[in-house]
């Protein structure tokens, strides 16, 4: 469900963020850029004759690929930290309702 792999991709991403240093500045940078070239699709589409659910479906796809790149950069720190997680990576992820 987009809802709820959007949360889990930008618990990752503030993860990888809020450890700084140039991999954080570089994510902050890739995501407004991701942001953006999925608006544009997501009007190229609109424009070409195609459905909410077809974009719907687009921002899924790219919510899915940012968890699966995310995820491996995630486990990677995790091993770098002995294992460890961080405050952000131990606290649980809160859903509002």
């Amino acid at each position: 469900m987009l809802a709820f792999d959007s949360n889990s991709a930008i618990k990752l991403r503030l993860t990888k963020i809020q450890r700084g240093g140039a991999g954080g500045r570089d994510e902050a940078k890739l995501t407004i850029r991701k942001k953006m070239n999925a608006a544009s699709e997501a009007a190229a589409t609109l424009m070409k004759g195609g459905t909410i659910e077809c974009i719907i479906d687009l921002y899924h796809e790219h919510v899915t690929a940012s968890i699966l790149c995310l995820s491996a950069v995630a486990s990677t720190a995790s091993r770098d930290h002995g294992g460890r997680k961080t405050d952000v990576e131990a606290s649980p992820t809160r859903v509002a309702s």
